[in-house]
């Protein structure tokens, strides 16, 4: 199966760590929304492992996902952006959800 990889930086890494709190609030018993929560787990502590390192702000950095992965983030992330979570964050979800989208088309 083919991995999605996107490139982001440091301060999008952030933005993507403040929102992955919503992850918890997943509790539907059934096996999609397990999965779902489980792949969004898997990615945010990757992501707060990229965020330990000492990158600059401004560097991009590549991150790499499976296919599933990236389906169940672009799917949280579009359910997401209707909370307010400031321009630049709104900004960011938007990007990143918009290239995932063309990734898994």
């Amino acid at each position: 199966m083919k991995k999605i990889k996107v490139k982001i930086n440091t301060m999008e890494i952030e933005v993507l760590n403040e929102i992955f709190y919503f992850i918890n609030r997943i509790t539907d018993p059934n096996r999609e929304s397990r999965v779902a929560r489980s792949a969004l787990l898997s990615i945010s502590k990757r992501l707060k492992s990229k965020t330990m390192n000492t990158y600059p702000k401004n560097k991009k950095l590549s991150f790499t996902m499976a296919f599933y992965e990236a389906h169940f983030l672009e799917l949280f992330l579009k359910d997401i952006h209707r909370y307010d979570f400031g321009e630049y964050a709104w900004n960011v979800i938007l990007t990143l959800k918009n290239e995932l989208n063309q990734q898994l088309a």
